[in-house]
């Protein structure tokens, strides 16, 4: 409530979502980004961080949907790609398609010869 403007408001907004994101207090975190997307739409941290939220809550439909409007508000931010790359992971896990034994069998050490 003592924060100048508008742009310090929104700035004090985000900066309590993210931080709760930090802490793993996502309910906390949801709330703040909430306010600030209902404040002002085109703020692609707030998306970001709800995404990130999202994430982590395993809402996926979701983050992919606030990851979509963020990148669309700001393309090519370096916070979003981080948070997209964390969903990637998240949704489509990459699997090994090679599994490599580099242990020895027995008799094949050439430090016994």
């Amino acid at each position: 409530e003592n924060a100048v403007g508008k742009r310090e408001h929104e700035a004090a907004l985000s900066n309590l979502c993210a931080g709760y994101v930090k802490l793993g207090k996502y309910s906390d975190a949801l709330k703040y980004c909430n306010l600030l997307l209902a404040r002002n739409d085109k703020h692609w941290r707030g998306y970001n961080n709800r995404a990130v939220v999202y994430i982590q809550t395993k809402q996926w439909d979701k983050a992919h949907q606030d990851l979509t409007r963020g990148e669309e508000l700001n393309p090519g931010a370096r916070t979003l790609k981080v948070a997209r790359s964390m969903y990637m992971d998240a949704v489509y896990p990459v699997r090994e398609e090679v599994e490599i034994d580099d242990r020895q069998k027995k008799g094949d050490d050439d430090s016994q010869s």
